[in-house]
């Protein structure tokens, strides 16, 4: 594509990874000072659309309701929409029906989707529609247990809830019992429809008396997090979450990709690659992001009368105590640990006092510091995503042999 003004469909649930898209369009020169000031300004209040000098911006929020967003997107197209780029699994699959229903599909980008694959997104990294690539993020069911077994050396048995209708609710349920097994830990189940059951389901896990809720990743259950953190104060069972930012939402302890700032810096990336001209979506392999981290709510922890392990704790990236936010990287990337430092700071300021308080400038000048090049790692990241015939292949071949 040619450097002109472009328009960007950004379609997107409750979530912060359209942080990470602003950060990346900014610095590779898609947004000017002013108009980046200007977004971050108005964070809080929610991103207001931008026609900018280089790309238009229009930003969407379906806020839960999945029949918003076919109109969406077709408003979108109306304005000249030549991307989408989208955030959780519902809205990604939504983005990718509609476009392949068009004579010339425009590119989706998507981010914080857990499985693609098991959501009919894709069948490989390499093997999917043309016009669609993004983020994977990896969970790790397994060391999430064994952090609840960290906490709680007498651990018998945990509580999963998850949604009937979600491929990525029943695929972290299955994962989540293979991981029970897997530890000696029993592992009772709820499978529920809606919001309504909620409730219910956690009734009858507490009645067959579990240690901890262990939770998925699907839409119902992070809606309802909130819902089940009560629950479980109530009763003393802490809730542990696959996701590192549900530390907010009412997670007990949040362990495993983040799903802020790295996501959206990842799809920002890719998004510049293709307004560059640099990528060609039909090439662009669907990015990995392994990245975990570990966050502890002390305070909440405190609520459910349960006082967090001393074992736990040295591990913790964040720590919620006192109402104030810790930071203390240690399973992160000093590229993750800056951004996510500097979301944090940003998104949560009740929870950073201090020295934990981090100023725009202060996390500009210590990128600079750790990146001094950010255009050589730019380059190695798209360069790291393209599919060459023999990729293609092989994985055909993985997928045919079954």
């Amino acid at each position: 594509m040619q450097a002109r003004s472009h328009g960007a469909g950004l379609l997107l649930f409750p979530g912060d990874s359209e942080c990470g898209v602003i950060e990346a369009l900014h610095r590779f020169g898609w947004l000017t000072d002013d108009e980046y000031g200007g977004l971050k300004a108005n964070l809080e209040d929610g991103l207001s659309n931008l026609e900018g000098e280089r790309v238009n911006l229009l930003f969407s929020d379906a806020s839960w309701d999945y029949g918003s967003l076919i109109p969406m997107m077709e408003t979108a197209l109306d304005k000249g929409a030549d991307v989408f780029v989208t955030e959780t699994t519902p809205v990604a699959q939504a983005a990718v029906n509609f476009t392949l229903a068009m004579d010339d599909p425009i590119p989706v980008i998507f981010m914080s989707v857990f499985n693609p694959y098991a959501a009919g997104i894709a069948d490989a990294p390499c093997i999917k529609p043309d016009n669609v690539t993004g983020t994977q993020e990896l969970i790790d069911y397994e060391g999430l247990l064994a952090l609840a077994a960290l906490q709680n050396p007498d651990l018998e048995t945990v509580g999963t809830l998850y949604n009937s209708a979600s491929a990525a609710g029943q695929m972290g349920a299955e994962l989540i019992a293979e991981a029970g097994e897997a530890l000696g830990i029993r592992v009772e189940q709820a499978a529920v429809f809606g919001l309504a059951d909620v409730g219910i389901g956690l009734e009858g896990l507490i009645s067959k008396g579990v240690d901890a809720f262990v939770l998925t990743v699907d839409i119902l259950t992070s809606q309802a997090t909130a819902q089940i953190a009560t629950i479980g104060a109530d009763n003393d069972i802490p809730v542990y979450h696959p996701v590192a930012s549900y530390l907010y939402s009412g997670a007990t302890v949040a362990a495993g990709s983040i799903a802020t700032y790295g996501p959206g810096l990842n799809a920002g990336q890719i998004l510049v690659g293709i307004l560059d001209g640099a990528l060609d979506p039909a090439t662009t392999g669907i990015n990995t992001a392994d990245n975990s981290v570990i966050a502890v709510n002390v305070d909440r922890s405190a609520r459910s009368g349960v006082k967090v392990s001393e074992n736990l704790l040295s591990r913790a990236d964040f720590v919620v105590a006192d109402g104030e936010l810790s930071i203390t990287p240690k399973g992160m990337t000093n590229f993750q640990f800056l951004g996510e430092m500097g979301m944090m700071a940003l998104l949560y300021p009740q929870l950073a006092s201090g020295t934990d308080a981090v100023t725009p400038e202060m996390l500009a000048m210590l990128a600079q510091v750790a990146f001094p090049d950010p255009t050589a790692a730019h380059e190695a990241f798209l360069a790291g995503l393209q599919c060459t015939d023999e990729m293609i292949a092989e994985q055909q071949a993985e997928l045919d042999a079954g």
